[in-house]
């Protein structure tokens, strides 16, 4: 293990203020990088109360404080200001320097800059230092100022638009996609994470800014958000940054950019603006890098110019991180109408259009917004150029690590086209209760499949009647491939589609979790035999193992090959499966938490259906009508070990249930927070 993996916490984390410094200017130390929690994409922040009721700062994730009492004569209120490293002795030992120095800071009228160098120099975090100037130097904070805190106005609205996003998941539903979620602080790891590191960083590739690179329509956002899905389950601290979240934060919603905003020779108030929001944009990704132990940066813009391109490649070289350019090339008029079409086309300026010449004018414009695009074919870079889709991928360099390797294989394995993936579960078979025996289907799973299958092409020829009805094209439906395991009941259930004339395809890697000495066992007898074995899967019911068995962990990594090969199908794909196997793979599809994939349920009267969208996936329930209510709950393998009771235990029921009490009340305070601190007008 490297010295970045093996450094001591207390020692890294005093040493943030140090290279916080190396890299920040005082103009710009109160500006975007301040706020790591201020990302557009992110989940709000948290506040937590210590014991003794006095309000503490979540320090592992940098989170905003609520308004703090700081006067010179609250000790309470100095230390929090210095105690970034979680409550460390050191951090108690500087409150009296630190208490002398703010009061230094109210009677001298040294400036800002003094004042912050000196603070810095005894550990106060920026963002602290932040919310103590706006309380106590509200002079400076006037509108139209352009002193240091004039950046903070910017970095409240986008806050504000962060808090009402609908993009980043509640936390009671396990039927959102969790992709845009913040990575937490958490003591478990993720469902396929292979081991852990006291830095958060894996495999010993240091850290990496992933840059996209094409026009717009050409599948980045797509790309962007699927690679951070697969990073994310592999363990390695991932997060997005989309250029145009920052963008529309900056501008306000419904105004569009100026016309010249992407020439080379634009007019000074839009270079100005985009210097603006570049500026932003670049550092919160330093701030995840840095302060928050993030190891991958997912650049999501334009970037159309080579010598852009080479100079984006020099600054992140400056804070030794390892540039990896990636982009989406695309010829086929084909895929580009289409995905003007399914992404691009809801803007009200093309209401009331035949969909082809909406995706046709669409494109047109943007030709003429970005009349200069270069691309990628610098051989001093690191490079993977996509072409059409995925049809081939071309690569230069990319040799600086394990990580980057594994980034290239998924990209391989990767595509931008729409397909729809369904899960639905296997008939029950002659012998319920048993692991070992491969049981064929009674009649009553026999007559489930038939109904299943008749219910899953029912609702294809609907949705496809629906979409031509509202302007959709009227090209066949896209063919349907059915994976499923090597046991009988699941190879059973798929023949009738087979006879239909459906592709059929068996996988070994998708048969159920081994229940080991379990199985069969009646939980009564499971909790008399084993009660130390139960007591730790209530604990921990993802990775623990029965004796002789899997755990859910086990079979996520048995899975990896699978997700590749699900990445790669291009055809609407149905999966038929034991529960277990649908549980992991839903949670890898919906970037579920590793401790709620145990507790997802998958009714067998009811299809799973997920539809991919450009940022984040959607999950659709299929109601299977006529089957008998004694084959419905409870799956024919399933094992009676005990599970935790949750609200979180079905993501069916997740569709319309209201965000946790406490997250709102998160978000309540935050917002509380800002408008104390900084007016809304600045």
């Amino acid at each position: 293990m490297d010295r970045a993996e093996n450094a001591n916490p207390a020692s890294r984390q005093a040493s943030k203020p140090t290279k916080y410094a190396e890299h920040t200017s005082a103009e710009n130390l109160l500006g975007g990088g301040c706020f790591p929690s201020c990302v557009p994409v992110c989940q709000a922040p948290k506040v937590q109360k210590s014991i003794d009721s006095q309000p503490t700062i979540n320090t592992m994730t940098e989170d905003f404080p609520p308004k703090l009492d700081i006067s010179p004569d609250s000790s309470a209120g100095v230390t929090m200001l210095v105690s970034f490293v979680d409550g460390s002795a050191a951090a108690e030992s500087r409150g009296n320097q630190a208490k002398k120095a703010i009061e230094k800071l109210r009677k001298s009228g040294d400036g800002l800059d003094k004042a912050i160098e000196d603070l810095l120099a005894l550990g106060v975090h920026p963002p602290q230092i932040a919310v103590y100037i706006a309380e106590t130097h509200p002079e400076y904070i006037v509108k139209g100022s352009r002193t240091e805190l004039a950046d903070v106005t910017d970095i409240t609205s986008t806050a504000e638009i962060a808090a009402n996003s609908p993009r980043y998941r509640r936390r009671s539903s396990t039927f959102i996609d969790g992709v845009h979620d913040l990575p937490e602080e958490k003591s478990h790891m993720a469902p396929a994470q292979l081991y852990s590191t006291m830095s958060g960083r894996l495999f010993h590739s240091g850290r990496i800014a992933i840059v996209l690179v094409g026009p717009p329509a050409r599948g980045k956002t797509h790309i962007s958000v699927s690679l951070s899905r697969y990073l994310q389950w592999l363990g390695v601290k991932t997060r997005i940054f989309h250029l145009g979240d920052y963008r529309r934060a900056t501008m306000g919603p419904g105004v569009e950019i100026p016309d010249d905003y992407f020439f080379i020779n634009a007019s000074a108030s839009s270079v100005m603006l985009r210097q603006k929001i570049l500026k932003k944009c670049r550092e919160d990704i330093y701030a995840w890098l840095n302060h928050e132990n993030g190891q991958v940066a997912i650049y999501d813009a334009v970037n159309p110019l080579s010598g852009g391109r080479r100079s984006l490649a020099k600054e992140f070289a400056k804070h030794d991180v390892q540039t990896l350019f990636l982009e989406s090339y695309v010829t086929d008029e084909k895929i580009l109408q289409e995905n003007a079409r399914s992404v691009k086309i809801s803007s009200p300026d093309f209401v009331g259009m035949d969909p082809d010449d909406a995706a046709k004018m669409y494109l047109k414009r943007i030709d003429e917004k970005i009349p200069s695009f270069e691309t990628m074919n610098e051989s001093d870079l690191n490079y993977v150029k996509m072409i059409n889709a995925g049809e081939s991928i071309h690569y230069n360099n990319v040799s600086f690590g394990y990580l980057s390797h594994r980034i290239v294989f998924y990209l391989m394995n990767l595509h931008i086209k729409s397909r729809h993936t369904f899960f639905a579960r296997a008939g029950t078979s002659k012998q319920e209760d048993t692991y070992k025996a491969d049981a064929s289907l009674s009649e009553e799973g026999k007559e489930y499949a038939q109904k299943m299958s008749e219910a899953l092409i029912k609702h294809r020829e609907e949705e496809r009647a629906a979409s031509m009805a509202q302007g959709g094209s009227d090209a066949p439906l896209k063919s349907l491939t059915v994976w499923t395991s090597t046991r009988k009941r699941t190879v059973e259930t798929s023949e009738y589609l087979e006879n239909l004339g459906y592709r059929t395809r068996q996988r070994s890697q998708m048969s159920q979790l081994n229940p080991g000495v379990c199985e069969s066992m009646s939980e009564r007898a499971i909790r008399r035999l084993y009660p130390d074995e139960v007591e730790k899967h209530e604990l921990d019911p993802y990775h623990h193992r029965y004796p002789r068995a899997e755990s859910y962990h086990d079979l996520a990594v048995r899975l990896e090959p699978i997700i590749l090969e699900l990445e790669r199908e291009q055809n609407d794909l149905l999966i038929i499966a034991h529960e277990s196997v649908l549980r992991v793979l839903y949670g890898y599809l919906m970037a579920c938490d590793a401790m709620e994939i145990p507790k997802l349920k998958f009714p067998r009267n009811e299809i799973i259906e997920i539809i991919p969208a450009s940022y984040q996936n959607e999950a659709k329930r299929i109601y299977i009508p006529g089957l008998p209510s004694n084959i419905i709950p409870g799956s024919p393998e399933d094992l009676k070990i005990p599970v935790p009771p949750s609200g979180m235990v079905s993501p069916l029921s997740g569709l319309g249930t209201p965000a946790e009490p406490a997250y709102e009340l998160q978000r309540s305070a935050i917002k509380n927070s800002v408008k104390d601190h900084l007016s809304s007008e600045l």
